[in-house]
Order: structure tokens, then sequence, then C-alpha cells
């Protein structure tokens, strides 16, 4: 009972300590904001004119006029005493054919990202830290020494839970892109797909792509009674698969409902992936 008691505690640990790891890295590792208020619009400022007459409650308000004293009248110059002098240097405006120049500079517009830096921030970075952070502190929760958790089968077991893992964090995020090009447009405006970096054909076979990769990875591994293709893993990837698209795609999208939208994030990161790596990791330790 005790030795059942103490397993049952380790998983537990594990699953709590792999959910905080995977949290906080996405918390403090965020590049920007998770969201910006749409900006508002531009009012032009109101002139207030202050009319000479104005009437309250019936009553009528006159502004008074503004007299001067015509006791000491100011003398007037004599205009016809003041001789007028021609002058030669100044010259008739006559219509000119030529247009006025502009000297304002025009934009120029900044050159093109190179397709490598564009797809890395289409993977959003901050989601790829937190996968790769989990695996291996699963496995090392997993391994019942340290020495068992630096050999080889577990060097391995890390690599190919990882490689698949990034793969299906990819499609999860840019199946997320494609479908909130609009609303990127407005609280995430330097992603590729919201600033045309990255066309709509090209994110969908990156996505596509990467779905197919994922998932065949992890049913290969599991041919012929492999050490690293495991339950645990094809239940991690088919699991954050279907998730992921149905928190995304229609009619499902499971965003529109702040609950749900939240409820589908948590049983992901905190249940399918920890407890379906962390069962890999023990079948492989």
């Amino acid at each position: 009972d005790m030795r059942r008691f103490n397993g049952i505690s380790s998983i537990l640990l594990a699953l709590l300590t792999a959910s905080l790891i995977t949290t906080e890295t996405q918390c403090f590792l965020h590049p920007t904001g998770l969201y910006k208020p749409p900006p508002t619009a531009y009012r032009r400022p109101t002139t207030i004119k202050f009319p000479t007459k104005r009437q309250y409650n019936g009553l009528t308000m006159t502004t008074p006029s503004v007299t001067t004293d015509q006791s000491t009248p100011s003398p007037t110059p004599d205009i016809k005493s003041t001789p007028i002098t021609p002058k030669s240097d100044i010259t008739p405006i006559t219509d000119s054919p030529t247009q006025p120049q502009d000297d304002t500079p025009t934009p120029q517009s900044s050159p093109p990202q190179p397709f490598l830096q564009v797809l890395w921030r289409f993977t959003r970075p901050h989601t790829l830290i937190g996968s790769a952070l989990a695996i291996p502190s699963l496995h090392l929760f997993a391994a019942p020494t340290l020495t068992a958790a630096l050999t080889l089968p577990t060097l391995l077991s890390i690599l190919y839970a990882t490689i698949p893992s990034l793969l299906m964090n990819l499609y999860i995020t840019g199946l997320n892109q494609i479908t909130d090009v609009e609303i990127d447009k407005i609280n995430k405006p330097g992603l590729p797909l919201a600033a045309g970096d990255l066309s709509r054909s090209t994110a969908i076979g990156i996505v596509l792509l990467s779905l197919v990769l994922s998932l065949g990875m992890g049913a290969f591994l599991g041919l012929g009674q492999s050490l690293y293709g495991t339950e645990g893993l094809n239940v991690a990837l088919w699991g954050s698969a279907i998730l992921g698209t149905v928190y995304s795609l229609e009619p499902i999208r499971l965003k529109r409902f702040p609950f749900l939208a939240a409820f589908c994030i948590v049983v992901v990161r905190g249940t399918v992936i920890n407890a379906g790596f962390f069962a890999h990791a023990r079948a492989v330790a």
C-alpha cells in the first residue's frame, strides 16, 4: 500500500510540476502582450464658438460694445501727402506651366524577410519552448534514478517524442492563425499572416504537412512494437490534434465561448500532454 501511495503521489507531483513549467514558460517568455485593444477612432476637436448674444431662461445677454475716448482723437495719416515710389524689382505673378514640387519624402517599403525567419514567427516560439521543456522534465520524473535518465534509450525517447510534439504544436498554432486573420490584424498585427508576410495557401500547406508528419511519425514508431512508439505518445498526439482542431475550426470552434476555450487549453496542456508523455516516459524507463 505504501508503494502504491508513493507511486500515485509521484505521478501527481510530476503532472503538477510539468503543468507549472509549461504555464510559467508561456507567461514569462511571451514576446508581447496577449491582447492589444483596437485603435480608437480619431475625432476632430470641435471648435467652440462664443456668440455675442445669448439667451438663458428668457434673459437676453448682449456683449457690450467697446468704446474709445473721443476727447483725444488719434491722428490720421495724410494719404495724399505720402508719395508712392514704384518698385522695379517686383515681378508680376503669371501662370506658370510647371507644377510645384512636392518635398514630402515617399515611404520606403521594408525588404521582405527570409522564409525561415517568417516560418519561425509563424510557429509562435513561446509555445514551442513550453513543449520542449515539458517533455524532458517528464522523462526526469519518470526515471527511477538520475543515472537512468541520462542513458541512451531515455535520450532517444526524448528526441522521438519532442519532434512530433513540436510539429503538432505548429499545426495547432498555425491553424489558429489561419482562422483568425481578421482578428489578428487588430490584436496581433505582427503575425506573418496578419502582416502579409506569409500567404494563406503557404500557411495551409505548412499546417497540413506538420499534421501528417506528426501523426505519421507517431504511427511509424509504433510499428513492430517499437520501444519509442508507445500508446502514451500516440494518445498525446491524437488528443492534441482533435482538441486543437475543434478549438479553431467551424462549425464547433470552441474559442467562441470563453469557458470552453479555457477548458480546452487546460485539458490539452494540463492533462493530455502531461499524462500522455509521462506514460510514454514510464514505458521507456
